[in-house]
C-alpha cells in the first residue's frame, strides 16, 4: 500500500503538526452552495508537482512553497506524485457535508485544518486498502473524500495524489453536496442494478445452453460477459468492495486483467463459428 507523508493509520486519525497551522494560502476560492450542488474542482485547484515524493504536508503547507503552486499545471509521465490545494467557502450558512471524486490515483490523501492545531487526513485510492476509505459504504461512483465545510469560513484543502506508475492522462476533480449526490448515486444504482440483472439472465441461459449442447462458442460468450461484468464492476469500485477489499495491489491490476481476459474471450468468440 501507498503510504503518504504523515498520513498512516485509519484515514479519519489526526495528524499532529506544529502548533500553529499555516494560513491558507491565497488560491481561486470555492464558494459553496445549494444553487451549485456539484461543481468543477479544476478551475480552482492550483499544482505543485513532488517528483521525488520528498514534501511532507507540513512542506506543501508551508509558506516557502506557496509561489510554487501554479493553476492549470499540466503534468507528465514521470510526475508521479502531485500536491492540490484549493480554498473553498460555505455559502449556506450552516456546517455541511461534501464530497470529492477524484480520478482513479494508486492513493490521494486529503489534508484539511482541524480545530485543535492538527491536520485531519482522509484516504481513497486503488492501493489503499478498502477499510481505509474515506467515504460511506453506501457510495460506490469513483473513488470518493469527504469534507467538512464549517459555516461561513474559508478553509483551505490540500491533495497528495500518488502513483507508481504514469498517472492518470486526465485529473479528474468533483465536489458534490451530500444529500445531492446520495440521491443522485441512488438513481444510477437502480439502473445498475436492472444492467447486471439483465446480463445475469443473460450469462446464466448462454452457461445451461453450452452444459446443454457442449458448443465452445457458448463458453466463451459466457466468458466474454462475466468479464465485462467484472470489468465494470472493478471501475465502480463494487468488485473492490465486495470481491478483494483487503487486496488492495490486485485491484490496481485488476482491471487489465480482466480487459485483456474480455479481449480474448471475445477473438476465441468470434473464430468459434
Amino acid at each position: 500500500m501507498l503510504r503518504h507523508a504523515n498520513a498512516a493509520g485509519p484515514p479519519m486519525r489526526p495528524v499532529q503538526v506544529s502548533r500553529k497551522l499555516p494560513q491558507p494560502a491565497k488560491t481561486p476560492v470555492l464558494y459553496l452552495s445549494r444553487v451549485k450542488a456539484q461543481q468543477d474542482l479544476l478551475p480552482y485547484l492550483e499544482i505543485l508537482i513532488d517528483r521525488e515524493d520528498r514534501y511532507t504536508i507540513q512542506n506543501a503547507a508551508a509558506d516557502s512553497l506557496s509561489t510554487r503552486y501554479e493553476a492549470n499545471l499540466s503534468y507528465g509521465d514521470a510526475d508521479r506524485s502531485l500536491w492540490g490545494r484549493f480554498t473553498l467557502i460555505n455559502d449556506l450558512g450552516y456546517d455541511s457535508e461534501w464530497l470529492l471524486q477524484t480520478s482513479q490515483w494508486d492513493s490521494v490523501a486529503c489534508f484539511t485544518p482541524g480545530k485543535t492545531g492538527r491536520w485531519e487526513v482522509k484516504l481513497t485510492g486503488q492501493r489503499v486498502p478498502f477499510s481505509e476509505w474515506n467515504v460511506p459504504k453506501s457510495y460506490h461512483l469513483g473513488t470518493l473524500l469527504q469534507i467538512r465545510a464549517p459555516a461561513s469560513k474559508a478553509v483551505t484543502v490540500y491533495l497528495h495524489f500518488k502513483n507508481r506508475s504514469a498517472p492518470p492522462a486526465k485529473l479528474d476533480l468533483t465536489i458534490f453536496e451530500s444529500a445531492y449526490f446520495a440521491e443522485w448515486d441512488r438513481n444510477m444504482r437502480y439502473v445498475q442494478g436492472i444492467f447486471l440483472g439483465i446480463l445475469l439472465v443473460i450469462i446464466l441461459h448462454n452457461l445451461y445452453v453450452f452444459i446443454s449442447i457442449r458448443e465452445k462458442s457458448y463458453l466463451f460468450f459466457v466468458i466474454y460477459l462475466l468479464s465485462a461484468c467484472l470489468f465494470w464492476m472493478i471501475s465502480q469500485q463494487y468488485a473492490y468492495e465486495l470481491f478483494w477489499p483487503n487486496s488492495p495491489y490486485w485491484n490496481s491490476i485488476s482491471q487489465i486483467v480482466f480487459f485483456a481476459l474480455m479481449v480474448a474471450a471475445f477473438i476465441l468468440f468470434t473464430r468459434s463459428f
